[in-house]
């Protein structure tokens, strides 16, 4: 049976490029070329050059297949570039699994040992580089069409694909849909040349102004006699060629149908950068103390087993101090705290040196005798200074009423401060570190609950001698 050969087929596509663009605006006659090619191998079948009125010139270039040599229109899975793009996907969700892992303490370094934090990597990044290698093998983007891929390589204001018809068996051609769907989303003319070599038009391109490429850029092309050999479906290039998009002289420019492959240095970018995310991820996580959670039931077994609960010893009512220190008597010193009568206050040499706090509502006083056994520098976190009482207990409801451990003191008990009340939070601190940090974490509550007046200073504060 004989079959249209790619120069019957070449000659029907210029005659036809000429009639179509009969009426197309122009300062002169259409002329048809074929057999070209530039310096990088890029081939062009034929091509229809006229100057347009806006004195530029207008390329329209045709890519021919015949049956044999059809592999140019077949799309190519590429299982390649499937199997780099699952493993980026891949590498980039499971960076994001193993941050939210870390951010819930699930699975933990403490739980599951290194080994284990291995094992819940390799499961992940494997799993789902195997999901989205089965559910996107389908798509476009890795069926490899040659002269799809070719038409990207350079810009022309138009560009068609000829093929014969005998090129595909059956009009719903899985083959021939797919070169269909790509022509019509990329832009290309698609001409079928029937056996009694007439034209038939399937699908016209689209106009520069609704598709051009900013990447594609125009090329120089030769006229050439002898053309390389017809593409083949070989792939010559090995492992380490698969990362650029350059094939060797000596392999052929034009000879294999895999040479418009993408490459791989952005896959291999990404890829390394999700490794050294991940790698500080589980750095923090080696960082991090353990943490042992016992469940209630648990707990309860433990006592249970241990016979801790069944004879509790009653907290002692006296404790034995070892000081030389003179105790107070019993009938000297009232009960401490006794929230029914709180105790009054203990005189001293002026009787406004006094601490007052709030305790469920009440006011308690006491005085600076307390600090007697203090001697040095102490820290006090001073949230504000009132010079009247009544001011400084009204802040002080507010701060307790909104949970901040808040209490006032005349500043009379301390050398070298004017005389005025300080509402402090916290406790007096004898380290000026640990006083900074307790200041800094007050300073964030008190913004939380709106109660923020600028900050809560570190007063450095002696007890008077």
């Amino acid at each position: 049976m004989n079959h249209l050969s790619e120069d019957t087929i070449k000659k029907v596509a210029v005659q036809f490029l000429k009639a179509y663009y009969k009426y197309r605006p122009r300062t002169g006659d259409a002329k048809g070329t074929l057999d070209l090619v530039t310096d990088d191998g890029i081939i062009s079948d034929g091509q229809i050059t006229f100057p347009t009125e806006g004195g530029k010139q207008f390329v329209a270039t045709f890519e021919a297949t015949s049956k044999e040599t059809k592999n140019e229109v077949l799309f190519q899975k590429q299982n390649q570039l499937l199997w780099f793009d699952s493993i980026v996907i891949s590498g980039i969700l499971t960076t994001f699994v193993l941050s939210l892992s870390y951010k819930l303490e699930y699975l933990t370094l403490q739980e599951i040992g290194w080994l284990g934090m291995i094992a819940k990597f390799l499961a992940v990044f494997f799993t789902i580089a195997l999901i989205y290698r089965l559910l996107a093998g389908g798509i476009r983007r890795y069926r490899h069409i040659y002269a799809i891929e070719q038409f990207k390589q350079f810009f022309a204001n138009e560009q068609w694909i000829a093929i014969g018809e005998d090129v595909f068996d059956l009009p719903n051609d899985p083959f021939l849909e797919e070169l269909k769907n790509q022509c019509v989303n990329l832009g290309f003319g698609l001409i079928e040349v029937k056996k009694d070599l007439t034209p038939h038009l399937i699908i016209t391109p689209a106009r520069e102004q609704v598709f051009k490429s900013k990447k594609r850029k125009s090329l120089p092309f030769l006229e050439k006699v002898n053309l390389p050999s017809i593409p083949t479906s070989s792939r010559y290039a090995k492992l380490w060629e698969s990362f650029t998009k350059s094939v060797p002289k000596d392999f052929g420019a034009a000879t294999s149908v895999y040479k418009f492959q993408k490459n791989y240095w952005q896959h291999l970018g990404i890829l390394t950068t999700c490794l050294v995310m991940i790698g500080f991820i589980y750095f923090k996580e080696w960082q991090r103390n353990p943490v042992i959670s016992i469940e209630e039931q648990e707990h309860i077994d433990y006592l249970t087993e241990r016979k801790i609960n069944e004879s509790p010893n009653p907290e002692p009512k006296a404790f034995e101090i070892d000081t030389t220190a003179e105790i107070p008597s019993k009938t000297s010193v009232p009960p401490y705290l006794d929230l029914n009568d709180p105790p009054p206050a203990r005189k001293t040499k002026q009787q406004n040196k006094q601490i007052y706090i709030t305790q469920n509502g009440r006011q308690i006083s006491y005085g600076c005798e307390r600090f007697s056994n203090m001697h040095g520098q102490y820290y006090l976190l001073l949230e504000s200074e009132h010079k009247a009482l009544e001011e400084a207990m009204e802040r002080l409801e507010t701060l307790r009423k909104k949970k901040i451990d808040a209490h006032c003191i005349w500043s009379g008990c301390f050398q070298d401060i004017l005389p005025m009340f300080l509402v402090y939070v916290d406790l007096i601190h004898t380290d000026k570190k640990e006083a900074q940090e307790s200041a800094f974490s007050f300073g964030e509550q008190l913004k939380r609950r709106d109660l923020y007046r600028g900050g809560v200073l570190v007063l450095p504060v002696r007890v008077e001698e």
